[in-house]
Protein backbone atom coordinates (compact mmCIF):
# COMPACT_ATOMS: atom_id res chain seq x y z
CA UNK A 1 0.00 0.00 0.00
CA UNK A 2 2.62 2.21 0.51
CA UNK A 3 3.85 2.13 -2.75
CA UNK A 4 1.32 3.27 -4.05
CA UNK A 5 0.50 6.15 -2.10
CA UNK A 6 4.47 7.07 -3.38
CA UNK A 7 3.65 6.78 -6.51
CA UNK A 8 0.42 8.82 -6.52
CA UNK A 9 2.55 12.00 -4.85
CA UNK A 10 5.31 12.01 -7.67
CA UNK A 11 2.56 11.98 -10.47
CA UNK A 12 0.81 14.40 -8.46
CA UNK A 13 4.20 16.52 -8.34
CA UNK A 14 4.61 15.91 -11.70
CA UNK A 15 1.09 16.70 -13.33
CA UNK A 16 1.43 20.16 -11.20
CA UNK A 17 4.97 20.59 -12.64
CA UNK A 18 3.70 20.39 -16.43
CA UNK A 19 0.93 22.57 -15.72
CA UNK A 20 2.67 25.16 -13.97
CA UNK A 21 5.32 25.02 -17.52
CA UNK A 22 2.12 25.49 -19.85
CA UNK A 23 0.80 28.86 -17.60
CA UNK A 24 4.33 30.19 -17.88
CA UNK A 25 4.59 29.83 -21.54
CA UNK A 26 1.07 30.98 -22.20
CA UNK A 27 1.67 33.82 -20.08
CA UNK A 28 4.77 34.32 -22.50
CA UNK A 29 3.71 33.98 -25.45
CA UNK A 30 0.48 36.26 -24.51
CA UNK A 31 3.55 39.29 -23.35
CA UNK A 32 4.98 38.74 -26.30
CA UNK A 33 2.27 39.07 -28.82
CA UNK A 34 0.92 42.28 -26.64
CA UNK A 35 4.45 43.77 -26.89
CA UNK A 36 4.54 43.39 -30.55
CA UNK A 37 1.45 44.64 -31.60
CA UNK A 38 0.41 47.69 -29.32
CA UNK A 39 -3.33 47.39 -28.27
CA UNK A 40 -4.12 50.85 -29.90
CA UNK A 41 -2.90 50.26 -33.30
CA UNK A 42 -6.10 48.81 -34.92
CA UNK A 43 -8.11 50.73 -32.48
CA UNK A 44 -6.65 54.02 -34.02
CA UNK A 45 -6.57 52.77 -37.84
CA UNK A 46 -10.60 51.94 -37.66
CA UNK A 47 -11.19 55.66 -35.98
CA UNK A 48 -9.24 57.21 -39.06
CA UNK A 49 -11.72 56.23 -41.91
CA UNK A 50 -14.60 56.32 -39.79
CA UNK A 51 -14.05 59.59 -38.26
CA UNK A 52 -13.65 60.63 -42.37
CA UNK A 53 -16.52 59.59 -43.40
CA UNK A 54 -18.81 60.61 -40.57
CA UNK A 55 -19.99 63.79 -42.45
CA UNK A 56 -22.16 61.35 -44.32
CA UNK A 57 -22.96 58.97 -41.82
CA UNK A 58 -25.03 59.12 -38.94
CA UNK A 59 -22.00 58.45 -36.30
CA UNK A 60 -21.12 62.17 -36.09
CA UNK A 61 -20.99 62.61 -32.30
CA UNK A 62 -20.13 59.24 -31.80
CA UNK A 63 -16.56 58.33 -29.41
CA UNK A 64 -14.74 55.47 -28.21
CA UNK A 65 -17.29 52.38 -27.48
CA UNK A 66 -19.70 53.35 -29.67
CA UNK A 67 -17.48 54.47 -32.75
CA UNK A 68 -16.33 50.49 -31.88
CA UNK A 69 -19.26 49.55 -32.22
CA UNK A 70 -19.95 50.76 -35.63
CA UNK A 71 -16.93 49.09 -36.42
CA UNK A 72 -17.58 45.98 -35.22
CA UNK A 73 -20.62 45.45 -37.49
CA UNK A 74 -19.06 45.99 -40.89
CA UNK A 75 -16.86 42.95 -42.20
CA UNK A 76 -14.03 45.20 -42.82
CA UNK A 77 -11.14 43.38 -44.89
CA UNK A 78 -8.57 46.23 -45.16
CA UNK A 79 -8.27 49.01 -43.34
CA UNK A 80 -6.05 51.41 -45.92
CA UNK A 81 -8.15 50.87 -48.53
CA UNK A 82 -11.23 52.19 -46.62
CA UNK A 83 -9.31 55.20 -45.66
CA UNK A 84 -7.96 56.29 -48.95
CA UNK A 85 -11.49 56.16 -49.92
CA UNK A 86 -13.20 58.24 -46.85
CA UNK A 87 -10.17 60.89 -47.92
CA UNK A 88 -11.55 60.85 -51.64
CA UNK A 89 -15.02 61.22 -50.03
CA UNK A 90 -13.58 64.54 -48.07
CA UNK A 91 -12.39 65.81 -50.80
CA UNK A 92 -15.35 65.63 -53.37
CA UNK A 93 -17.66 67.46 -50.98
CA UNK A 94 -15.71 70.32 -50.23
CA UNK A 95 -17.90 72.91 -50.62
CA UNK A 96 -21.08 70.36 -51.30
CA UNK A 97 -23.78 70.54 -49.24
CA UNK A 98 -24.27 66.73 -47.92
CA UNK A 99 -28.08 66.34 -47.38
CA UNK A 100 -28.83 63.71 -45.75
CA UNK A 101 -26.67 60.14 -44.20
CA UNK A 102 -26.21 57.52 -46.40
CA UNK A 103 -28.80 54.66 -45.47
CA UNK A 104 -27.54 51.86 -44.19
CA UNK A 105 -28.54 49.55 -47.17
CA UNK A 106 -25.91 51.73 -49.58
CA UNK A 107 -23.38 52.36 -46.42
CA UNK A 108 -22.80 49.08 -44.80
CA UNK A 109 -22.24 46.85 -48.40
CA UNK A 110 -20.31 49.84 -49.80
CA UNK A 111 -17.75 50.10 -47.02
CA UNK A 112 -17.46 46.29 -47.06
CA UNK A 113 -16.90 45.48 -50.61
CA UNK A 114 -14.55 48.89 -50.90
CA UNK A 115 -12.04 47.16 -48.78
CA UNK A 116 -11.51 44.44 -50.81
CA UNK A 117 -9.93 46.39 -53.24
CA UNK A 118 -6.32 46.97 -53.60
CA UNK A 119 -5.48 50.03 -51.83
CA UNK A 120 -3.10 50.90 -54.91
CA UNK A 121 -6.00 50.51 -57.23
CA UNK A 122 -6.89 54.49 -57.57
CA UNK A 123 -9.28 53.61 -60.76
CA UNK A 124 -11.84 51.39 -58.14
CA UNK A 125 -11.06 54.01 -55.00
CA UNK A 126 -12.54 56.88 -57.32
CA UNK A 127 -15.57 54.78 -58.03
CA UNK A 128 -16.19 53.82 -54.67
CA UNK A 129 -15.71 57.22 -53.45
CA UNK A 130 -17.92 58.52 -56.23
CA UNK A 131 -20.81 56.13 -55.27
CA UNK A 132 -20.23 57.44 -51.62
CA UNK A 133 -20.33 60.97 -52.27
CA UNK A 134 -23.47 60.75 -54.99
CA UNK A 135 -25.39 58.97 -51.42
CA UNK A 136 -25.02 61.64 -49.75
CA UNK A 137 -26.17 64.19 -52.39
CA UNK A 138 -29.04 64.51 -54.38
CA UNK A 139 -28.14 62.22 -56.56
CA UNK A 140 -30.31 58.56 -56.62
CA UNK A 141 -28.05 55.93 -55.76
CA UNK A 142 -29.75 52.43 -56.39
CA UNK A 143 -28.30 49.89 -53.78
CA UNK A 144 -28.22 47.55 -57.22
CA UNK A 145 -25.21 49.67 -58.29
CA UNK A 146 -22.97 48.24 -55.17
CA UNK A 147 -22.92 44.77 -56.33
CA UNK A 148 -22.50 45.95 -59.76
CA UNK A 149 -19.53 48.23 -59.02
CA UNK A 150 -18.50 44.92 -56.80
CA UNK A 151 -18.05 42.75 -60.04
CA UNK A 152 -15.93 45.47 -61.83
CA UNK A 153 -12.40 45.01 -62.37
CA UNK A 154 -10.07 48.10 -62.51
CA UNK A 155 -10.00 47.09 -66.07
CA UNK A 156 -13.76 46.98 -66.80
CA UNK A 157 -14.11 50.22 -65.06
CA UNK A 158 -11.50 51.66 -67.77
CA UNK A 159 -13.27 50.17 -70.62
CA UNK A 160 -16.96 51.27 -68.79
CA UNK A 161 -15.54 55.14 -69.17
CA UNK A 162 -14.16 54.66 -72.94
CA UNK A 163 -17.88 53.77 -73.92
CA UNK A 164 -19.18 56.52 -71.51
CA UNK A 165 -16.73 59.28 -71.98
CA UNK A 166 -15.20 58.58 -75.61
CA UNK A 167 -13.84 61.47 -77.91
CA UNK A 168 -15.80 64.05 -75.39
CA UNK A 169 -13.64 66.52 -76.09
CA UNK A 170 -14.43 66.61 -79.99
CA UNK A 171 -18.23 67.17 -79.11
CA UNK A 172 -19.96 70.57 -78.30
CA UNK A 173 -22.71 68.85 -76.34
CA UNK A 174 -21.32 65.71 -74.82
CA UNK A 175 -23.61 65.45 -71.91
CA UNK A 176 -26.62 65.28 -74.11
CA UNK A 177 -25.35 62.54 -76.29
CA UNK A 178 -24.19 60.83 -73.19
CA UNK A 179 -27.40 60.94 -71.61
CA UNK A 180 -29.27 60.15 -74.84
CA UNK A 181 -27.09 57.57 -76.31
CA UNK A 182 -29.12 54.41 -74.34
CA UNK A 183 -32.37 55.46 -76.95
CA UNK A 184 -30.53 57.20 -79.76
CA UNK A 185 -28.39 54.35 -80.78
CA UNK A 186 -30.87 51.68 -79.80
CA UNK A 187 -30.92 49.62 -82.86
CA UNK A 188 -35.04 50.36 -83.40
CA UNK A 189 -34.17 54.06 -83.56
CA UNK A 190 -31.09 54.57 -85.83
CA UNK A 191 -31.00 51.53 -88.44
CA UNK A 192 -33.44 53.13 -90.24
CA UNK A 193 -31.53 56.37 -90.19
CA UNK A 194 -28.10 54.90 -90.65
CA UNK A 195 -29.57 52.98 -94.00
CA UNK A 196 -31.49 56.35 -95.34
CA UNK A 197 -28.23 58.60 -94.77
CA UNK A 198 -25.61 56.01 -96.14
CA UNK A 199 -27.35 54.83 -99.06
CA UNK A 200 -27.96 58.83 -99.89
CA UNK A 201 -24.26 59.27 -99.57
CA UNK A 202 -23.14 56.05 -101.72
CA UNK A 203 -25.92 57.18 -104.23
CA UNK A 204 -24.44 60.68 -104.93
CA UNK A 205 -21.64 59.54 -106.46
CA UNK A 206 -19.28 59.78 -103.28
CA UNK A 207 -16.73 57.15 -102.59
CA UNK A 208 -17.16 54.27 -99.31
CA UNK A 209 -14.82 56.11 -98.14
CA UNK A 210 -17.15 59.08 -97.75
CA UNK A 211 -19.75 56.78 -96.43
CA UNK A 212 -17.29 55.18 -94.10
CA UNK A 213 -15.75 58.29 -92.44
CA UNK A 214 -19.13 59.27 -91.41
CA UNK A 215 -20.40 55.94 -90.14
CA UNK A 216 -17.06 56.40 -87.59
CA UNK A 217 -18.00 60.07 -86.87
CA UNK A 218 -21.49 59.15 -85.49
CA UNK A 219 -20.71 56.05 -83.90
CA UNK A 220 -17.69 57.28 -82.04
CA UNK A 221 -18.99 59.67 -79.31
CA UNK A 222 -19.69 59.75 -75.90
CA UNK A 223 -22.04 56.54 -75.02
CA UNK A 224 -21.15 54.37 -77.96
CA UNK A 225 -18.14 52.80 -79.39
CA UNK A 226 -17.79 51.48 -82.34
CA UNK A 227 -16.31 48.18 -82.85
CA UNK A 228 -15.92 47.37 -86.49
CA UNK A 229 -17.58 48.24 -89.59
CA UNK A 230 -17.03 47.34 -93.15
CA UNK A 231 -18.61 48.63 -96.80
CA UNK A 232 -18.01 46.02 -99.41
CA UNK A 233 -18.55 47.16 -103.31
CA UNK A 234 -20.08 44.78 -104.86
CA UNK A 235 -18.98 45.76 -108.51
CA UNK A 236 -15.29 46.84 -107.92
CA UNK A 237 -14.77 44.28 -105.06
CA UNK A 238 -13.27 46.81 -102.83
CA UNK A 239 -12.96 46.42 -98.94
CA UNK A 240 -13.26 49.77 -96.58
CA UNK A 241 -13.21 48.82 -92.95
CA UNK A 242 -12.73 50.09 -89.63
CA UNK A 243 -11.43 47.82 -87.02
CA UNK A 244 -11.02 49.62 -83.30
CA UNK A 245 -8.16 47.17 -82.32
CA UNK A 246 -6.31 48.40 -85.48
CA UNK A 247 -6.43 52.04 -84.42
CA UNK A 248 -6.05 51.82 -81.00
CA UNK A 249 -4.48 48.58 -79.91
CA UNK A 250 -6.63 48.13 -77.01
CA UNK A 251 -8.17 44.97 -77.06
CA UNK A 252 -11.64 44.84 -74.90
CA UNK A 253 -13.47 42.21 -75.77
CA UNK A 254 -13.49 40.70 -72.80
CA UNK A 255 -14.05 43.77 -70.29
CA UNK A 256 -17.23 44.50 -72.98
CA UNK A 257 -18.60 41.10 -72.54
CA UNK A 258 -18.82 41.44 -68.66
CA UNK A 259 -20.08 44.60 -69.19
CA UNK A 260 -22.76 43.84 -71.23
CA UNK A 261 -23.48 41.00 -68.76
CA UNK A 262 -24.02 43.31 -65.75
CA UNK A 263 -26.25 45.23 -68.36
CA UNK A 264 -24.45 48.28 -68.29
CA UNK A 265 -23.78 48.39 -72.28
CA UNK A 266 -25.54 46.42 -75.36
CA UNK A 267 -24.24 45.22 -78.21
CA UNK A 268 -25.74 45.59 -81.74
CA UNK A 269 -25.33 44.94 -85.42
CA UNK A 270 -26.97 46.81 -88.06
CA UNK A 271 -26.15 45.26 -91.70
CA UNK A 272 -27.75 46.36 -95.19
CA UNK A 273 -27.56 46.78 -98.45
CA UNK A 274 -27.36 49.95 -100.40
CA UNK A 275 -27.68 49.79 -104.44
CA UNK A 276 -25.34 52.53 -106.31
CA UNK A 277 -27.57 53.33 -109.00
CA UNK A 278 -30.71 51.27 -111.21
CA UNK A 279 -28.84 47.72 -111.29
CA UNK A 280 -29.98 46.31 -108.05
CA UNK A 281 -27.68 43.54 -108.69
CA UNK A 282 -25.19 46.10 -108.05
CA UNK A 283 -24.36 47.93 -104.36
CA UNK A 284 -22.80 47.98 -101.26
CA UNK A 285 -23.19 45.69 -98.32
CA UNK A 286 -22.55 47.62 -94.79
CA UNK A 287 -22.36 46.66 -91.48
CA UNK A 288 -21.40 48.24 -88.05
CA UNK A 289 -21.20 46.36 -85.05
CA UNK A 290 -21.06 48.55 -81.50
CA UNK A 291 -21.75 49.25 -78.38
CA UNK A 292 -23.86 51.83 -76.55
CA UNK A 293 -24.69 52.54 -72.93
CA UNK A 294 -27.40 51.00 -71.08
CA UNK A 295 -30.50 53.28 -69.01
CA UNK A 296 -28.36 51.36 -66.33
CA UNK A 297 -25.52 52.46 -67.59
CA UNK A 298 -26.17 56.02 -68.16
CA UNK A 299 -27.50 56.05 -64.91
CA UNK A 300 -24.55 54.05 -62.88
CA UNK A 301 -21.81 56.27 -65.15
CA UNK A 302 -23.73 59.49 -63.38
CA UNK A 303 -22.96 58.25 -59.85
CA UNK A 304 -19.79 56.35 -60.17
CA UNK A 305 -18.68 58.96 -62.49
CA UNK A 306 -19.89 61.69 -61.25
CA UNK A 307 -17.07 64.31 -61.84
CA UNK A 308 -17.14 62.88 -65.05
CA UNK A 309 -20.48 63.57 -66.12
CA UNK A 310 -20.46 66.91 -64.63
CA UNK A 311 -17.29 68.47 -66.51
CA UNK A 312 -19.21 67.23 -69.24
CA UNK A 313 -22.49 69.46 -68.08
CA UNK A 314 -20.30 72.31 -67.96
CA UNK A 315 -19.71 72.18 -71.92
CA UNK A 316 -22.91 71.61 -72.54
CA UNK A 317 -23.92 75.04 -71.04
CA UNK A 318 -21.22 76.93 -72.48
CA UNK A 319 -22.63 75.93 -75.74
CA UNK A 320 -26.19 76.83 -75.67
CA UNK A 321 -24.66 80.08 -74.06
CA UNK A 322 -23.34 80.37 -77.57
CA UNK A 323 -26.77 79.18 -78.80
CA UNK A 324 -24.61 76.51 -80.40
CA UNK A 325 -26.92 73.44 -82.26
CA UNK A 326 -26.64 70.75 -81.21
CA UNK A 327 -26.84 67.94 -84.97
CA UNK A 328 -28.74 64.51 -84.11
CA UNK A 329 -26.93 61.11 -84.95
CA UNK A 330 -26.83 60.90 -89.11
CA UNK A 331 -27.73 64.37 -89.86
CA UNK A 332 -25.55 65.88 -92.37
CA UNK A 333 -24.70 69.09 -92.39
Amino acid sequence: MGRKKSTGRKNGLKATARIEAVARATYQRKKTITEVIPPDVSRAKASAWLTLLSPITEWTGLKGDALNFKRRLLRVQQEETLVRVAKAVRAKLVGEKVLHPIPPKILIPALEKASLEDAKDQTMIELWANLLASAAQSVLVQPRFVGILEELAGSQAKCLERVAFGRSSESDFPAAEFEGSFVEFADYNIREMFRSTVDLVLKGGRDASVALELIVDTFSRPGVLLECSIIIDSEKGIWETYDIVSETGVRDEENLSILESLGLVRYEVISFKASSGDDKRLGYEVSAYYYHLTRLGVEFCKVCSKSRVDELEKVDFISRQKKVTRRLPFELA
